[in-house]
């Protein structure tokens, strides 16, 4: 067994209205249960922001998603990455 995780890669990043919108490469697997009928998407991410590179903590930021796209509020200059949840 050969096991890969890919981090999640922000690919497009577009500021309008007061939001910052933010697109990302990542993961995206499905589990389908054929007998129950369902599908369930596996990958959950967090946006997470800081507004300093002196600053050691992350915040997170909007909700946890499965869309590998999300939008925040601008803060005007800030740091941001995508954090995948376990």
């Amino acid at each position: 067994v050969i096991g890969f995780r890919p981090k999640p890669k922000i690919v497009k990043f577009t500021r309008d209205s007061g939001n910052v919108t933010l697109d990302w490469d990542g993961p995206s697997s499905q589990v389908t249960d054929f007998f129950a009928g369902t599908t369930t998407t596996v990958h959950r991410y967090q946006v997470q922001r800081k507004t300093s590179l002196n600053d050691l903590k992350w915040t997170s930021v909007g909700d946890i998603t499965t869309d590998r796209t999300a939008t925040v509020p601008d803060v005007g200059q800030a740091f941001y990455r995508i954090s995948l949840v376990p």
